[in-house]
């Protein structure tokens, strides 16, 4: 429970303050203390906003890594804003004594460490920490993995818990491959078999030729996006291509008497041989990019 500065049960000065000021969305029981009504952003919490308590920003939003690298980066800045929140006082100065940050640290694609000892004493007003991390690929992706990381603030003089949350991007890219450069040459131990393709691939990477006696679809879909083939794509039927804002390279030849390729969205499309299609539909738009046999 919050504590009065004349010996009351109610709200103190303080907690006052940090409520009008953050403008959050809270409910208060009828011991005085009170709980986070909104989830993800209590008093108000952003990163654009000075009235803020807590400031939470991302250094960076998204990170690549080789499959079996390992990177480090600053990951988080966050602030004790609370002196700067009210026009007034010391009384408006709010000590987070715990401070905790928890995310996934693993999964099949990637690790990711977060090192918090800066966080160990809590957070004082006016003070502000930059909180490292280590990323290391274990499996290659072809598109990026999205992390959620939740942040907690807690000050247990005033009774006050704010939590929000904040997600980063991490893509491991195939080993010793750029994708987009010609020849495709990647190691990548999660590509599926060109023989075990028949109808469509969708952002995974591809060891060996295709062949298929069905209508084909090929696509890269959103930012960062891959599709990279080793070998030749073939079929029968009509082959479409789609790299919707990803990269799509193919390694070898494109052969069906009926071929659509569409760069969208900034997407780009690599074939690194030829197509028999003499007359391709090809489509771009928003900067988007298609390269075939070198033009």
């Amino acid at each position: 429970m919050a504590r009065g500065r004349g010996g009351s049960g109610g709200l103190s000065r303080r907690a006052a303050l940090a409520l009008i000021s953050g403008g959050g969305l809270l409910g208060i029981s009828s011991t005085g203390a009170f709980d986070q009504v909104g989830a993800d952003r209590a008093f108000d919490i952003s990163v654009d906003d000075n009235d803020a308590l807590l400031g939470v920003t991302l250094l960076e939003e998204s990170f690549e890594v080789s499959e079996g690298a390992e990177i480090r980066r600053d990951l988080l800045k966050i602030e004790n804003r609370s002196s700067d929140s009210t026009e007034s006082s010391e009384d408006s100065k709010i000590e987070f004594n715990s401070v905790k940050i928890e995310a996934p640290d693993y999964n099949r694609y990637v690790y990711l460490g977060i090192n918090t000892e800066k966080l160990d004493g809590g957070l004082a007003p006016e003070t502000s920490v930059t909180i490292p991390s280590t990323i290391s690929g274990k499996k290659s992706t072809t598109s990026s993995i999205p992390i959620k990381l939740t942040i907690t603030a807690s000050s247990d003089e005033e009774g006050i818990v704010i939590e929000t949350t904040r997600t980063v991007y991490i893509s491991v890219a195939a080993s010793g491959y750029e994708p987009g450069t010609c020849p495709v040459t990647f190691t990548d131990s999660n590509a599926i078999k060109g023989e075990n393709v028949s109808k469509s691939v969708e952002n995974e990477n591809v060891d060996g030729d295709i062949e298929s006696n069905s209508k084909l679809t090929i696509r890269a879909k959103g930012d960062g996006s891959t599709v990279s083939i080793k070998g030749n794509v073939s079929s029968s039927k009509k082959i479409d291509i789609k790299a919707q804002g990803g990269t799509i390279t193919i390694g070898g030849d494109v052969n069906s008497d009926k071929v659509s390729i569409k760069a969208l969205q900034g997407g780009s499309v690599t074939i690194c041989g030829t197509i028999s299609d003499k007359n391709p539909n090809i489509t771009k738009n928003q900067n988007g990019s298609v390269s075939i046999n070198g033009n």
